[in-house]
């Protein structure tokens, strides 16, 4: 039985040895297979790793054979199957996320890193930087996203604690703590934040709640309200900008051809550029929730951008730029 034991251990060490220590520039000699061997205890010899190697093989898991001087073994499939590449992707994209902490970004990327060789893993390391990015300093956060999930997917209310920070670092809970009660409908991806977009009984309106300021979020057992007809997430984040709600207003906008770019980016490739009756201009018809984030969004294009209509959100626009016309000293 111990012998049988210890054929299961190494036949286990030798894979984990062969996902560390093996990609598709490095390989394994027989010689540091059977050194790392020695050096965890685990009896070994050439014959033994041989067969094992077979088995491995027999089992679905390739292990690529060189013969020769310069000979050795490496994996040839890994788990997911996953290139180098897509785990930069999944390891930045974890460093950029705002709602995740400190902690838990580099606990995630040392998973990530695990699914790849030593030496990718070592890129990895040097190419993702997680200190000295905004985040977040909510730990619950992350196993809030669970249990969202699970509410959508029953169709159960949540309730849940949300606060904003004062001008000394400090929480204020909204109505003195008292919980929100909310029917969730889906959970979205903003400016590296993920938000809760659900029905707010309260207040009887749809509404997004930012998921790394909500706090002792927790799942009911009376049944969600069921979304609106017209409700789609999509729709809702393209319409709202910074996830800021708003009066929703279908608008007329022109800008320079030069802004096409950028609209792309804002309002996606569906979206019909119609050219303007101005030379080296083109118009869009865009419903949109106005906010002071849209209204910003159009102030950084100045002179560069026309709001054609409607005309409240023309003097919308002229108010905002008041307000930061205001804010500066008076000339001297």
């Amino acid at each position: 039985m111990a012998k049988t034991e210890k054929q299961k251990e190494r036949i286990i060490e030798l894979y984990r040895l062969l996902q560390r220590g093996t990609d598709e520039k490095h390989q394994l000699t027989m010689k540091e297979i059977l050194q790392d061997m020695d050096e965890k205890g685990i009896p070994a010899e050439r014959r033994s790793i041989y067969d094992d190697l077979q088995k491995l093989n027999d089992c679905g898991i390739e292990v690529e054979t060189t013969r020769g001087p310069n000979g050795g073994y490496r994996l040839l499939n890994r788990p997911f199957s996953l290139e180098i590449s897509d785990l930069k992707v999944l390891a930045d994209a974890v460093a950029s996320a705002k709602f995740l902490t400190a902690g838990k970004s580099r606990r995630l990327i040392q998973k990530i890193e695990s699914m790849a060789s030593r030496y990718e893993a070592e890129q990895l390391q040097r190419q993702v930087y997680v200190v000295g990015r905004v985040r977040s300093e909510n730990e619950q956060s992350y196993y809030s996203v669970d249990c969202l999930h699970q509410a959508i997917a029953e169709g159960k209310k949540v309730k849940f604690q949300y606060f904003h920070y004062n001008e000394k670092k400090q929480k204020q809970y909204k109505y003195g703590g008292a919980p929100y009660t909310v029917s969730p409908y889906a959970l979205c991806w903003d400016n590296e934040f993920y938000y809760l977009l659900a029905w707010y009984d309260r207040t009887d309106e749809m509404r997004n709640f930012r998921v790394d300021r909500m706090e002792n979020v927790t799942l009911l057992s009376v049944p969600a309200k069921p979304a609106p007809d017209s409700f789609h997430p999509t729709d809702f984040t393209r319409q709202a900008f910074s996830m800021y709600n708003g009066r929703e207003e279908n608008v007329t906008l022109e800008f320079q051809n030069i802004l096409a770019g950028a609209v792309l980016d804002r309002f996606g490739m569906e979206t019909s550029l119609h050219q303007a009756d101005t030379p080296g201009w083109f118009r869009i018809i865009q419903n949109v929730r106005i906010s002071p984030p849209f209204l910003g969004w159009l102030c950084q294009f100045a002179g560069k951008v026309r709001v054609i209509s409607p005309e409240s959100v023309q003097e919308d626009l002229r108010q905002q730029a008041e307000r930061t016309l205001s804010a500066l000293p008076p000339k001297k």
